[in-house]
C-alpha cells in the first residue's frame, strides 16, 4: 500500500498493460483497412469504366448502321416516288 507522496515500486507492473496493445494494434490496422477498402472501389471502378466504354463503342456501332439504313430507306423511297411520277424504271435502280 502506498502512503500519500510515495514513489511507486519499479517492480509494479503498468496497468492495463494487454488494453494499450489492443487499442495500439486496432490504430494500425484501421488505416490498412481503410486502405483495402479504397483499392478495392478503385478496381471496381476501373472493371466498370472499362465496361463503359464497351457500351460506347457498340452504341457508335448501331448508330452508324442505322444512319447507312436511314440513307439506304432515303433512296429507295426516293426512287419509288420517281418510278410513279414517271414510270420510268431507272428510278428503281437504287432499290436494286
Amino acid at each position: 500500500m502506498m502512503v500519500d507522496g510515495e514513489q511507486p515500486s519499479l517492480n509494479t507492473p503498468p496497468p492495463d498493460s494487454g488494453g494499450a496493445t489492443r487499442r495500439g494494434v486496432r490504430r494500425a490496422l484501421a488505416p490498412l483497412l481503410l486502405l483495402l477498402l479504397l483499392l478495392g472501389g478503385g478496381v471496381y471502378s476501373l472493371t466498370n469504366a472499362s465496361h463503359g466504354a464497351d457500351l460506347v463503342q457498340h452504341t457508335q456501332e448501331v448508330s452508324l448502321a442505322l444512319g447507312t439504313l436511314q440513307n439506304l430507306l432515303t433512296d429507295i423511297e426516293t426512287g419509288e416516288r420517281g418510278y410513279l411520277v414517271t414510270t420510268d424504271a431507272r428510278f428503281l435502280e437504287p432499290a436494286n
